[in-house]
Formats: C-alpha cells, sequence, structure tokens
C-alpha cells in the first residue's frame, strides 16, 4: 500500500486527482488536506516516514509546496 499525502486547496483538482487515485483504491491510501498548515499537520502527527509520496500544490492559501518539501 502506498501511503500518499495530497495538498490541494483547489476542490476540481482535488476531486480529479482523487478520483485518479480512487480507481487503485487497494494500491493507494490517501489523506487529503487543503493548506500548507494542514498538511504540516499531518505529517507532525503521524511523523515523518507515514507517506511513501506526497503531491503538493505549488500555490496554497498559507505557502506553497516547497515550503512543505523544506520542512
Amino acid at each position: 500500500m502506498i501511503r500518499v499525502l495530497h495538498v490541494e486547496d483547489a476542490p476540481v483538482d482535488a476531486a480529479l486527482a482523487q478520483a485518479a487515485l480512487g480507481r487503485m483504491a487497494d494500491e493507494f491510501a490517501v489523506d487529503h488536506v487543503g493548506t500548507l498548515g494542514q498538511a504540516m499537520e499531518c505529517l507532525q502527527r503521524r511523523g515523518g516516514d507515514a507517506y511513501d509520496v506526497i503531491l503538493a500544490d505549488m500555490m496554497l492559501p498559507d505557502g506553497d509546496g516547497l515550503q512543505l518539501f523544506a520542512h
């Protein structure tokens, strides 16, 4: 099972990505959040090795995806 943190604030884009990943639900476990702050909370709460993949929007309401990777 591949653990994915999906960070996307645009509802349509989030729905498209989740639909694509949902078709392979037996391969992916996806947590979706809409802000940089929520993503940071997920990483702190679950630990640094909680996710295998992070799909991050580059323009978030409270920062950008690069800040998440820098953390």
